[in-house]
């Protein structure tokens, strides 16, 4: 039998007995053999939209547990409604995942009228959290669930635990069962970053804003690897490629989107001064460029000092020159993929930057302007928010520490793995594996949230390692 209801008519207020130690535990998490033999009901009024079938096409080849092969519209449309709620209710995606991958666990991302023992909806809640009508009402018991949530871990110290460990601590299962929730955290953040919707700064190979890696060989042929997964273990899919040739020397090269479409361009500082880049017309796929190769940047002698970095917020690129004097004197991309697109008056955005090898731009708090980061001798890096966007020493309040123990300056890497528009931090290891940190709190003291990844093997050459 599969039937249906309607938004229920009153969502009721949250019980604060909810946060009494004395609520029930959840059950087992369902299984697709014990499920079946309840009612499965809607999450959302009119049932799933064409959008979510839409997006079960684009994410699946994405998913790699659970709901690699069941994930359907209905499901889709079931997440959807968890997280229009967890955004509603003011919490980041990391809460969404967090809601997601308990969704997945318990249900299978399905919203069902009976489970184990008196345990209904789509997070399995029991008698103790909430009126049948409450629990079986998605954004009732996403708000039930983010309440207890709160409460677990005040202060948001959530946000600085593993997705698995939160869940499981909210959903109180058997202790055989605890992991489970981390083992759908992946796939949870790739369901979550798709569907929180809006347009997400920042660009990518492939267009896609999530970085891909690039690995600049001894032959000078730039090889990368597409970004399948977000921010995940290993997250590179489908096949590397080749996507530019004669990179002779790895300190010329550097990938910025100075068109401002969201695809990363290929620039390359010549020997006689001038920058050279190339048009990204095809994303991620082998030698995408196309059309003429523009010179950009004429007198840029020294490779270690120049940076491309979007100040202005309006997803071109700028280019920025780290004087020999410590400014750091940047120049405003008006016009795009062009030659020497830039308009108006420089500016000195930084000074006191004496050592270029230290100096990095990456939009840290996800409203589409980079902020600047120093990688500091006491093996700190400290950043400062960019409050006025393309303008003279446009950081606004105060620095703050975002990474400690980052010894080696030519390890460090801030770039956009998840897609959420906020850059990671990565850390090229001595043993070739790079080991990021998910930007959970966007520009905040030691922003990482959850367990680090190790997301690349074998890269024992820092200098060769590029995310564009």
């Amino acid at each position: 039998m599969r039937t249906f209801i309607k938004k229920a008519a009153a969502t009721g207020v949250i019980s604060t007995a909810l946060l009494t130690a004395g609520f029930t535990a959840n059950a087992a998490p369902l299984g697709d053999r014990f499920s079946a033999a309840y009612n499965l009901h809607e999450c959302v009024p009119g049932g799933p939209t064409a959008a979510d079938h839409a997006a079960v096409t684009a994410l699946k080849p994405q998913l790699q547990n659970t709901l690699k092969t069941s994930l359907d519209a209905y499901r889709v449309s079931c997440a959807r409604a968890v997280v229009q709620q967890v955004k509603a209710q003011g919490y980041n995606p990391y809460a969404g995942a967090i809601a997601v991958s308990t969704i997945i666990v318990e249900t299978g991302a399905r919203n069902l009228d009976g489970g184990d023992r008196d345990s209904v909806g789509l997070f399995q809640q029991r008698d103790s959290w909430g009126s049948f009508q409450e629990r079986m009402h998605p954004p009732t018991a996403t708000g039930l669930f983010l309440k207890v949530m709160a409460a677990r871990w005040p202060d948001g110290r959530w946000t600085k635990a593993s997705i698995g460990d939160v869940a499981a601590d909210v959903q109180r299962p058997a202790a055989e069962y605890r992991y489970r929730y981390g083992v759908e955290a992946a796939d949870a953040v790739v369901i979550t970053n798709y569907l929180w919707g809006g347009t997400t700064p920042g660009a990518s190979l492939s267009g896609d804003t999530r970085a891909e890696i690039v690995k600049i060989e001894t032959t000078g042929e730039a090889r990368s690897w597409y970004n399948n997964l977000g921010f995940a273990p290993m997250p590179w899919g489908g096949d590397n490629q080749v996507v530019a040739t004669g990179a002779t020397d790895p300190a010329r090269v550097r990938f910025a989107d100075l068109s401002g479409d969201g695809k990363k361009e290929y620039i390359y500082i010549q020997e006689n001064g001038e920058i050279r880049a190339w048009y990204n017309a095809q994303g991620f796929a082998p030698m995408p460029w196309g059309g003429d190769s523009q010179v950009i940047v004429t007198g840029a002698t020294d490779p270690a000092r120049v940076r491309f970095a979007d100040l202005s917020g309006d997803g071109k690129a700028e280019y920025l020159y780290v004087q020999e004097n410590g400014e750091v004197r940047s120049w405003y991309n008006a016009k795009g993929f062009a030659a020497m697109p830039w308009g108006g008056d420089s500016q000195v955005v930084v000074t006191g930057a004496t050592e270029p090898a230290r100096v990095h731009f990456a939009d840290l708090s996800g409203d589409g302007k980079a902020e600047y980061s120093y990688v500091q001798t006491n093996g700190e890096v400290r950043s400062w928010y960019n409050a006025k966007g393309f303008a003279a020493m446009p950081w606004g309040g105060e620095s703050r520490v975002i990474v400690t123990g980052a010894t080696d300056p030519a390890r460090v890497r801030l770039t956009d793995l998840s897609g959420d528009g906020k850059a990671e931090y990565a850390y090229v290891q001595d043993n070739g594996e790079i080991r990021a940190w998910y930007n959970n709190l966007g520009f905040a003291a030691m922003p990482w949230g959850g367990d680090s990844q190790v997301i690349g093997t074998g890269f024992t050459e820092p200098h060769r390692v590029l995310f564009a």
